[in-house]
């Protein structure tokens, strides 16, 4: 009779968000995650199980397991990292010893995705003041925003953050035009191209416009900064934006942003 030879195979692997990944069964017995970048949700299952998974995390596949096995990409962000399929009884210390989380902020960077930039909306008689990053429509990307930090330079120093899911609707609200509003995007990679997310400013009769939803306060003791804590990071999808309006007229209203950016 017959015995199947043992063996160990690395597979690096990008599966976009939404993605999936196939693999054939039958002719290995387990796979194991061995990088993962921090922020990635993957989901391996077949026709007979389903098992969220880890860095660390090995899954036992039987012998008699036919069809594929699939592994899921259920986050909103790619998954990079290496997997290891193997066949047999084999124990390898280097592979438990280097599980490793990938530093995919830095290989963002690298790859020209990762923005950061402010923009600034001075004090106007009568006015609340308005900063924002707008996503254009039909820009192909997403904007994935992990930090953001408003600034009040008068009065209560109290302002809110909110988004808007149409800012042309919110533009034609408040009978202003972003034209020339606008500044350069500032790649993390310094030599790297623009992207597609615009800081704009803009400015309103009214504390609520109606295209705008507050959801969260500030406060500072002006002049002053506060950055708004995110537990998980903030999509905007093309057409959309979010940003910083102050609580009082006639101040000058800051949007520091960073962000990063991918396909649709």
């Amino acid at each position: 009779m017959s015995k199947k030879q043992a063996f160990l195979d690395n597979i690096p692997f990008s599966i976009p968000a939404g993605g999936a990944l196939p693999l054939p069964a039958g002719n290995w017995d387990f796979i194991y995650i061995a990088e993962l970048n921090s922020d990635a949700d993957l989901l391996v299952e077949s026709a007979s199980f389903r098992v969220p998974m880890i860095v660390g995390r090995r899954v036992e596949v039987a012998d008699s397991m036919v069809g594929v096995v699939q592994i899921t990409n259920r986050g909103s962000v790619s998954a990079v990292g290496v997997l290891y399929v193997g066949s047999g009884d084999i124990r390898d210390s280097t592979v438990v010893g280097t599980v490793a989380v990938v530093n995919d902020n830095k290989s963002r960077t690298e790859r020209g995705e990762a923005f950061f930039n402010e923009k600034s909306q001075p004090a106007v008689a009568a006015k609340y003041s308005i900063s924002m990053i707008a996503n254009p429509a039909g820009s192909g990307k997403r904007l994935i925003v992990n930090r953001l930090i408003g600034g009040a330079w008068a009065g209560s120093g109290s302002m809110s953050m909110f988004t808007s899911k149409d800012y042309e609707s919110l533009e034609l609200e408040l009978a202003v035009s972003f034209t020339g509003s606008k500044t350069a995007k500032g790649n993390k990679l310094i030599s790297g191209s623009d992207g597609v997310g615009l800081l704009r400013t803009l400015v309103s009769t009214s504390a609520s416009p109606i295209n705008l939803f507050s959801v969260g306060t500030m406060r500072v003791n002006a002049p002053g900064m506060a950055e708004y804590k995110f537990t998980e990071p903030v999509i905007i999808l093309p057409g959309e934006s979010m940003g910083v309006i102050g609580h009082i007229v006639n101040e000058q209203i800051d949007c520091n942003i960073e962000w990063f950016e991918e396909s649709t």
